[in-house]
């Protein structure tokens, strides 16, 4: 916020994830800072907290001045969703109270159960307190995620995200996805162990 009022810039906030917050923590809100609303505006999508992939559905909030600028960008370069996916929306945020903490505990449960079947595999991962991701370190025998990620899906038939593809600093890191069921989770955790990849002699 300092730094958006010292070089006079405005600040979009992505918070996606804001409501897939593990552990009974609550998620954070850039606008709940103190001078926050003077500087920017916050997304969230409907993708990520109602289960909506694709349907391309977001609420902003924050700053009048700089949604008014939002929505004349966005009428020049894009159009309204259909309004099929706006009358999901309002069904969605009817049934917020039900459906987001269900789902919340839905990939709480399948966090824990995957970091379970890959710890009997081998392969040590720390908890995420919050998203629908978990992120995996690598084995150290492995020069970067895109090498390892390679060999997982040789070796292993396993796919996951290489962390090379978010940026420098997931070089050390694959991705794994709260989607899939417990069957697919188990299976890729046995195909891991028998393939040896974990291992720095395989």
């Amino acid at each position: 916020i300092d730094f958006a009022k010292k070089n006079e810039i405005i600040v979009l906030h992505d918070n996606a994830y804001s409501e897939l917050v593990f552990d009974e923590q609550p998620g954070k809100s850039f606008l709940a800072f103190p001078g926050a609303k003077e500087v920017g505006f916050e997304l969230n999508s409907f993708s990520k907290s109602y289960s909506m992939g694709g349907a391309r559905l977001a609420v902003f909030v924050g700053n009048k001045e700089c949604i008014e600028l939002y929505k004349k960008l966005i009428n020049t370069i894009d159009f309204q969703a259909f309004f099929a996916v706006q009358k999901a929306g309002v069904e969605a945020l009817k049934l917020r109270d039900e459906f987001v903490p269900g789902l919340r505990q839905e990939y709480k449960r399948r966090r824990d159960f995957l970091i379970d079947r890959m710890k009997e595999a081998g392969w040590e991962i720390t908890p995420p307190e919050a998203t629908m991701f978990v992120w995996a370190k690598i084995p150290d025998h492995y020069e970067d995620s895109a090498q390892f990620n390679n060999d997982l899906l040789k070796k292993a038939g396993v796919l996951a995200n290489a962390g090379t593809s978010f940026g420098k600093q997931g070089k050390r890191y694959v991705r794994f996805a709260l989607v899939r069921d417990d069957e697919e989770v188990r299976e890729a955790a046995k195909r891991i162990k028998e393939s040896g990849i974990l291992n720095v002699n395989s």
